[in-house]
């Protein structure tokens, strides 16, 4: 298994990956993906076998990113990378994939002195919850983000 940035190579896994939790996260095409990726801090894969099972994507406040959550986040105090989304294939979930490409994440922004993760989970989400409260994440807040209420997480580094 490998953790490398993703490449163009990538993209219709990615949408794929993206399609099948969709109900979680929000729809993305090709042409979005080309957009997000040249104002993503962090777009990076999990490969096994040649097969792209896991992706993760964030931004860096500040970043050019139209994103509503996002959008309401700038004005949060300090530097932060929010992550945007990350999804595993059906297949490859409860292999700990979304867990290293988190901690890659953590590492990177340690590395550039970012303090902080943010992100958001859909309240009826509660593996995603669990998921994040697990990895430090914290509720500092909660706001509408497509119609359904997100809790805004925040995990310090």
């Amino acid at each position: 298994m490998t953790l490398r940035n993703a490449t163009w190579s990538d993209w219709p896994a990615i949408v794929a990956l993206n399609l099948a939790s969709v109900e979680q996260l929000s729809p993305m095409d090709e042409d979005r993906l080309a957009l997000y990726a040249s104002q993503a801090c962090y777009l990076r894969v999990v490969v096994e076998h040649g097969e792209v099972l896991a992706f993760l994507l964030a931004f860096r406040k500040g970043s050019g990113y139209r994103g509503a959550v996002f959008q309401a986040l700038q004005s949060h105090a300090g530097d932060f990378i929010y992550l945007d989304r990350v999804a595993v294939h059906e297949r490859a979930r409860g292999r700990g994939l979304a867990s290293e490409l988190y901690e890659d994440l953590a590492a990177a922004a340690r590395a550039e002195r970012i303090p902080a993760l943010l992100c958001e989970v859909y309240l009826t989400n509660e593996s995603s919850l669990r998921f994040h409260h697990k990895r430090g994440f914290r509720e500092f807040g909660r706001m509408e983000s497509h119609g359904k209420t997100v809790s805004l997480l925040k995990r310090r580094l």
